[in-house]
Order: C-alpha cells, then sequence, then structure tokens
C-alpha cells in the first residue's frame, strides 16, 4: 500500500514550468532560501549564515521551516502557470515577486521559529548570529533575571516571544548607535553589512563580553531603557506580594543576571503613585510599544546604569571595612 503523505522536507520543486523557464525551476529552491535568509538577517533575528549551520538536527528544523513557507508563498500565486509567472517576474529584477511582504505576513510563525529553536534554544548557534549574540544574550538575562526572582511562575511563550523582540530592538539602537558615531550607512539595506566592519565587529564583541559596558550604551537610548523597563515591570506584578521577602535575595542573587540587578533594584524599590495595572503579557512590539516616561525613569545616573538609589547610601569613610559587607568566599585558585 502507497503511503500518500507527503514529505515536507523534501525540496519543493516547480513543475509547470515551459521549457524557457526549466532553468529557473531548477533554482528556485536556492532562491527562496536566499530571499528567506536575507529577510531573517534584515530583521535583526539571526545571520544570513544559518544557511550553513552543521548541526544536522538544526539544519532539518531550518529546513522545515524554509520549506512550509516556500510551498505557502507558492500556493499563494495566482497565474496559469506559477513557474512562469514567478520565472518572469524574477527576470525583470532579479528578486521573487512580493517575497518580502509574504514573509513579513508570516513573521509571526517565523518569529515562533526563531524563539524556539535560536533564543531561547539551550544548544548555541554562534554562527547564526547577526550582532556577536547581544540580543540573545540579553534575552536569556531577562529570562535568568525572572527564574530567579519568581522561579515558581513559568514564563508564556507570548511573554517570551515580546521578550525576545525588545531584546532585538534594544540590539538593533546599538547598532544603530555604534553606525552614527562611526559615521556609517545606518538604513535598512546597509545596517548589517556594516556589522562586517571591524570596529563596529569589535564594538558588538564588547556588549556581549561586558554586561556594564552593555548597559552604559543602553543607558545612552532612551528608547532602549524604555524596552528594558516595559519587561521588568511585567516582572513586577508576579512580585509585589512578595517585595518584602525578594528584596533582599534580589541584592543578594541578581547581579548573576547580568547588570539588570541595578535596575530591576530600582524598579522594584521605587516608590510609585500610580495605580497598578495588571500585565499578562509584555505589549506586542509589532505595535509599537507604548510607554509613558514621568520622573521615575529606569535608571538615574549615567555612570554603568548605577541608579540614584544608592547614591545617599555610600559611607563617608569609605576606607572603614565595617561599611562593607563581609562574606563567607573562601580564597580558589584560577
Amino acid at each position: 500500500m502507497k503511503n500518500n503523505k507527503t514529505n515536507k522536507n523534501v525540496a519543493f520543486k516547480l513543475s509547470d514550468c515551459s521549457g524557457a523557464n526549466a532553468e529557473f525551476a531548477s533554482k528556485f529552491h536556492g532562491i527562496f532560501t536566499s530571499q528567506l535568509a536575507v529577510y531573517l538577517r534584515d530583521t535583526g533575528k539571526c545571520s544570513a549564515n544559518i544557511v550553513e549551520d552543521k548541526d544536522p538536527i538544526f539544519k532539518q528544523k531550518f529546513e522545515s521551516l524554509r520549506s512550509l513557507l516556500e510551498r505557502k508563498y507558492v500556493a499563494q500565486v495566482k497565474a496559469a502557470s506559477k513557474c512562469d509567472s514567478l520565472a518572469e517576474a524574477f527576470k525583470k529584477t532579479n528578486h521573487l515577486p512580493k517575497v518580502s511582504s509574504f514573509l513579513g505576513k508570516n513573521d509571526r510563525q517565523i518569529n515562533t521559529w526563531v524563539l524556539a529553536n535560536i533564543f531561547d534554544s539551550s544548544v548555541p548557534h554562534l554562527g547564526s548570529q547577526i550582532d556577536e549574540g547581544v540580543a540573545v544574550t540579553i534575552f536569556q538575562e531577562f529570562l535568568l533575571t525572572h527564574d530567579m526572582l519568581i522561579p515558581n511562575i513559568s514564563l508564556s511563550q507570548n511573554d517570551k516571544m515580546q521578550i525576545m523582540l525588545r531584546s532585538i530592538a534594544i540590539s538593533k539602537l546599538l547598532l544603530m548607535q555604534i553606525l552614527s558615531k562611526l559615521g556609517l550607512p545606518s538604513n535598512e539595506q546597509s545596517r548589517y553589512v556594516a556589522m562586517s566592519n571591524p570596529k563596529v565587529k569589535s564594538h558588538f564583541e564588547n556588549l556581549a563580553t561586558f554586561p556594564k559596558f552593555r548597559q552604559h550604551q543602553v543607558n545612552e537610548i532612551p528608547q532602549a531603557r524604555v524596552y528594558q523597563e516595559e519587561i521588568l515591570e511585567s516582572f513586577r506584578k508576579d512580585l509585589k506580594p512578595q517585595i518584602k521577602k525578594t528584596k533582599q535575595m534580589l541584592i543578594a542573587t541578581s547581579v548573576a543576571a547580568g547588570i539588570l540587578f541595578v535596575s530591576t533594584a530600582y524598579l522594584l524599590s521605587r516608590k510609585s503613585k500610580k495605580e497598578d495595572k495588571p500585565l499578562s503579557a509584555v505589549k506586542r512590539f509589532e505595535r509599537e510599544p507604548s510607554f509613558e516616561q514621568d520622573n521615575d525613569t529606569l535608571v538615574d545616573s549615567p555612570v554603568y546604569g548605577r541608579s540614584r538609589l544608592y547614591i545617599d547610601e555610600v559611607p563617608s569613610h569609605e576606607s572603614d571595612p565595617r561599611y562593607y559587607v563581609q562574606t563567607d568566599l573562601k580564597p580558589v585558585k584560577i
């Protein structure tokens, strides 16, 4: 008995081409894959090098996404011969017709794949990172902060999705910042191409490696700080009933999650007269997250993100050891 189920991972082939477009039919798979990779790059989700990843499991998962999107793209073409229609349009522009808008319409599905296989994956794929891993690092630091502060409540996929989108947005803003400082073009077409510039690459390596330096750069970008606070504010509602118990634990442990310690501590301990509104999920990034700034900003002091919350607590005799916390840490050899 024949198996009528189609293997969706088999490379899709256009079968209704005329003889003049037979060559296009043989190249269609590679063309679509290339334009999908460019879309992923231009939207800051991952590097176009994703198609060259050597991990067989990861390659299979990417092929599943590509195959699904490719079939959907061809299915939407309204023509007697889908192949000839696509081929003739491609000859004119060297670009598949309306492929960018098609991928944009399927952005939610693409984001779901990126979240599961890159950002929230326990297996690193460094070669697929477009920004030296900055966006993924920011995303995972937020998750670590949440899990340490609120270990008994799991983040939903939608929450993670919105945190991922804001992490990508922060990384984009950091890229625009350094391009501006270096006087390099920062439009959509050239933005990520500039990552090959040695100075830009080195800057992002430092951003990924040094959390304090990264936070200092974020503090220079008001919108990036807005995105940070929106995420932290979404955590705050679950902490409210236990803030008194949590604050000491926060101060003691959340530094492990990176420089977010300072901004989180400030956010949770600030005195706000605003009415608390429950946030079941972070607002959708696609709708341009709104934020009403008042006198309470994420970080008051521009020096490496140190909050004004602690400035008044600096002892007047800093050389006196009585002013410093004592630990039970034993010396280690490294």
